[in-house]
């Protein structure tokens, strides 16, 4: 486009949403269900932890304290919960966290 075309260009950039499409949205909300669903069926120790860990972003040790349980058992749980979240869910594998 020309300089002359200003106007034009600045048209066809606002009028390409650059947001997400509704398809996309549909798919985001309906994984986001399925996710939360899945967290329903863990333990509530296991839920604990992984609301935790993934949705409130504390550490290991933060989570220790305030349980009051040894670092083992919060490790058992996550690693629990992250394995059946895994067969529930059927997607990639969570991130490991040490």
């Amino acid at each position: 486009m020309e300089e002359s075309d200003e106007p034009v260009a600045q048209l066809v950039k606002w009028l390409i949403d650059p947001g997400i499409k509704p398809e996309q949205m549909l798919e985001e909300k309906e994984a986001r269900q399925n996710i939360l669903k899945a967290i329903q069926t863990l333990s509530p120790e296991q839920r604990a932890v992984v609301v935790m860990r993934y949705f409130l972003e504390m550490s290991e040790a933060d989570m220790v304290v305030k349980m009051d349980r040894p670092l083992s058992t919060v490790k058992w749980w996550l690693r629990e919960a992250r394995n059946r979240l895994r067969s529930l869910i059927g997607s990639s594998p969570m991130e490991e966290d040490s």
